[in-house]
């Protein structure tokens, strides 16, 4: 994957691999905070209120 040169395959390939990555970081970050609503708070505080 290090040495494949940046194709349309290879990029999907990527990009794929990434999002799984990320699904299971923030997953994991969930199940230990405990509270999806208060990880969601966490994420929607720094946001100016409409």
């Amino acid at each position: 994957l290090l040495s494949c040169k940046f194709t349309g395959d290879c990029y999907l390939l990527l990009v794929i691999v990434v999002i799984v990555l990320l699904l299971i970081i923030l997953f994991l970050y969930y199940k230990r905070a405990g509270s999806f609503y208060r990880c969601l708070h966490c994420f929607c505080l720094p946001l100016p209120y409409i």
